[in-house]
């Protein structure tokens, strides 16, 4: 399975909706709290970190695929 560079949103996040205009994917959904990043459709290329004005986006760093989905869910539950 393919190593990737995995990026997660926590608490900190404000909601400023910067992070979507900077994706080029468009996976950030900010309808949430905090916003969450969809990994099925992230190319882990941190373009949404480097805008993030409280710095709420951080890299989880490499892991596998199914790894990255599994704990981009935990984190997103955990932050409900």
């Amino acid at each position: 399975m393919t190593e990737e560079i995995t990026y997660y949103i926590n608490t900190d996040c404000i909601n400023c909706g910067l992070c979507v205009k900077a994706c080029p994917e468009h996976c950030i959904d900010v309808y949430k709290k905090p916003a969450v990043i969809d990994q099925s459709k992230c190319r882990h290329c941190g373009a949404c970190a480097e805008v993030c004005p409280p710095g709420a986006i951080k890299r989880l760093g490499r892991v596998n695929k199914k790894r990255a989905n599994t704990e981009s869910a935990i984190i997103a539950v955990y932050n409900l």
